[in-house]
């Protein structure tokens, strides 16, 4: 796993360092702020032409929001604004109606103006619907969903704690992942449609674009695989750690995951998944991927690493750019906005808003 632009290969082999690590891509560039706690999650929002504007949720339960735009760094930055306040550490982010939405561990779902459901418990796993219209929120096991004017529905019929949320690209249909599989519940009517079964602990889920695929994450570093076309599943290993964090390419379509010393992404192609190898971008030297981000438009995928580095790539050739070097503060946020401008938040609370000029392959 050490496809790296050559032009940015300074280590020799056997130095004990990342090849690539000297510097940071000519043409990265970018705004940087403080947050009070570890970053938990980061949501590009929409920008005037050459800003950006982003919100950020923390440890200590902090969302903030702030606008700029890209020549700001450093002291000249301008400062984020808290917007909502949780007593226990914010879980997700998420826009719903235009709005901005958060939960957190404190057992909320709030927006600026106050809380708008209160599934019980910790309330994890904000996802947002595919019209941006609901969402819906993880508490134990049950699911619940709402949209700002508080909670629709609730579906609690799960053999263990639900892991992850996923809703299929139409939005009728929402799957959650559990102890033994995956269960798929029908939006509309409120009635379970099936269960994905597969022994073992499923701790993450996610719907290919096309809604052919779910795909879980397990507590054994690999990926289970179900095709709701052939009803055929697929195991799919070879991680060195969890994978935590997916994401699709959709042209052409890959599935990129964290979990290994590389960025991987796999072909969901004709010939179905698992037939060709992934295709691996970029390399670090004693590190993993944390997170992963795409930028569907210009066909680019990100990471973020344990040991702090950012890299930007593509999957034609899996050659990568250091958009961060890597400095021991792990990432464990990242997005990418609609105009390109990748966002990479870390365990220390630091954001950095980088934009690349370069080219990726």
């Amino acid at each position: 796993m050490n496809a790296v632009d050559p032009a940015l290969r300074q280590g020799e082999v056997g130095s004990g360092r990342d090849m690539g690590t000297a510097r940071r891509a000519p043409g990265a560039s970018g705004a940087v702020f403080a947050g009070p706690a570890n970053t938990v999650a980061l949501l590009p929002r929409a920008a005037p032409l050459g800003g950006y504007a982003f919100s950020a949720g923390f440890g200590d339960g902090t969302v903030l929001s702030a606008d700029g735009v890209r020549e700001h760094s450093g002291p000249g930055a301008p400062e984020a604004v808290k917007v909502i306040a949780h007593e226990a550490a914010v879980t997700g982010l998420a826009m719903v109606s235009g709005t901005l939405v958060s939960a957190g561990q404190d057992g909320t779902v709030r927006t600026e103006d106050g809380v708008i459901a209160t599934p019980g418990g910790w309330a994890e796993h904000l996802t947002a619907t595919p019209d941006r219209r609901g969402f819906a929120v993880v508490s134990g096991r049950a699911v619940v969903t709402g949209t700002l004017d508080g909670e629709a529905a609730r579906f609690a019929d799960h053999p263990s704690t639900v892991s992850g949320l996923a809703f299929a690209p139409d939005g009728r249909q929402l799957a959650a992942s559990h102890y033994n599989g995956v269960t798929i519940w029908s939006t509309k009517t409120g009635a379970k449609v099936r269960t994905l079964a597969f022994k073992g602990s499923h701790i993450g889920v996610s719907w290919s674009p096309d809604a052919r695929f779910i795909v879980s994450t397990t507590q054994e570093r690999e990926l289970h695989v179900w095709d709701l076309a052939t009803d055929k599943d697929y195991r799919l290993g070879g991680y060195a750690a969890k994978v935590r964090s997916l994401a699709w390419l959709t042209e052409p379509m890959h599935l990129v995951c964290s979990g290994a010393d590389a960025i991987t992404a796999w072909p969901f192609g004709d010939v179905g998944p698992g037939v060709l190898p992934p295709k691996e971008i970029g390399f670090a030297y004693k590190a993993t991927v944390a997170r992963v981000a795409v930028d569907p438009a210009r066909s680019r995928v990100a990471g973020g690493y344990t040991d702090g580095a950012v890299l930007l790539g593509g999957v034609r050739k899996g050659e990568a750019s250091y958009l961060r070097t890597p400095d021991g503060d792990a990432v464990t946020a990242l997005a990418i906005s609609p105009d390109g401008l990748v966002l990479a938040g870390t365990r220390a609370g630091r954001i950095e808003i980088i934009a690349f000029s370069g080219t990726v392959q």
